[in-house]
């Protein structure tokens, strides 16, 4: 058992709490990145694109495997949006899914462009066919994905 502010829980539930936060942070910096003014950066008039982008896939995957166990599914080791999404209890992929498609109709030709974002576009300079993605639908499904995990910091302050 690990003791966290009170509450006594399990490694696993550690691990679990851990990687819902972990997952936050990278939504965060996502929203940091796409848009902020940042006083030291070298280029300050350009978004960090990139940057965002690959925060924003990795909270995705990292919130949707937390989702997962949550519900007592043990996540493969896949980067692929649109499988984890797919393996989800259909509830939860309901909710995130419906939140997502209210800004993206268009939500299964976004996923099928954006499910291998993580993977694809950390390695984009070596691709040799033309790549896209839509950064603010990633965004979206981020930011649904986040409320899904319903990680509320005040649980820390206690």
């Amino acid at each position: 058992m690990t003791q966290i502010k009170g509450a006594k829980i399990t490694m696993d539930e550690h691990r679990l709490l851990l990687a819902k936060v972990q997952s936050q942070q990278f939504q965060a910096a996502f929203e940091r990145c796409w848009n902020l003014n940042r006083e030291f950066d070298l280029a300050p008039e350009y978004i960090l694109g990139m940057p965002a982008l690959m925060c924003a896939a990795l909270s995705i995957e990292i919130g949707l495997k937390s989702l997962l166990i949550e519900s007592g599914t043990r996540p493969k080791k896949e980067h692929n949006l649109r499988l984890l999404l797919n393996a989800l209890p259909p509830a939860i992929k309901a909710a995130i899914v419906d939140e997502v498609k209210a800004k993206y109709p268009d939500f299964q030709s976004q996923i099928a462009n954006a499910e291998k974002a993580f993977v694809t576009w950390r390695y984009f300079y070596e691709s040799e066919e033309h790549i896209e993605v839509n950064i603010l639908f990633v965004g979206a499904l981020g930011a649904a994905d986040q409320k899904q995990l319903n990680l509320k910091w005040e649980e820390f302050s206690k």
